[in-house]
């Protein structure tokens, strides 16, 4: 039997895809420029349990004037980790999630000598988070970026729509602020059990 080929007979059009384009390498994105304003925002604030402890995790939009954004997260300095300690137990993490993206308030920062978005959050940098201030639908917290063994800081104040843990209300906690991505699902793979 001759084998016919499916579209010999078909007068649709089609569209001829060159196989050898789909595997070109991509050009490189252009390397963010060094400014000196950003724009943040909140991302989301959470925290996340494992047994006896109870853990936050904040995440922070960031971007430039151009099209750069980040998606930070940051880290608690704890020795074992709510999600190590449930993991080392055979349990499953309990997330709680207290503030979301959705309606945020873009807040512009200023720096005084130009640096790019990757700078504004370093590799090596020790983060302290506190919450300072509770009102109707939001709450403020605070933000310090320190790096270069702390001659360098970055003090920030962002707004995270929703209503704040209470037990954790002026207390600072220090730990790293890293990026996960430069999309907005970057920091979701923390609460997999969320939402």
């Amino acid at each position: 039997m001759e084998s016919v080929e499916p579209h010999r007979f078909d007068k649709r059009r089609r569209l001829h895809v060159n196989r050898s384009s789909l595997m070109a390498p991509r050009p490189k994105p252009k390397p963010p420029k060094p400014i000196k304003k950003f724009w943040l925002g909140a991302y989301i604030f959470g925290i996340q349990e494992g047994g006896p402890i109870r853990e936050p995790i904040l995440g922070l939009y960031i971007g430039d004037a151009g099209n750069n954004s980040r998606y930070c997260v940051w880290y608690s300095n704890f020795k074992v980790h709510a999600n190590d300690w449930a993991l080392m137990h055979n349990q499953n993490p309990k997330y709680t999630v207290f503030s979301e993206l959705g309606k945020i308030r873009l807040i512009q920062y200023e720096v005084a000598d130009p640096i790019t978005i990757d700078e504004l959050v370093p590799e090596n940098n020790r983060t302290q988070i506190a919450i300072v201030k509770q009102m109707k639908d939001w709450f403020l917290v605070r933000i310090i970026i320190s790096y270069n063994n702390d001659k360098n800081t970055h003090n920030i104040m962002v707004e995270y729509p929703g209503v704040a843990p209470k037990e954790l209300f002026g207390k600072p906690l220090w730990g790293h602020l890293r990026e996960a991505g430069n999309v907005p699902g970057s920091v979701w793979f923390l609460f997999a059990g969320a939402g």
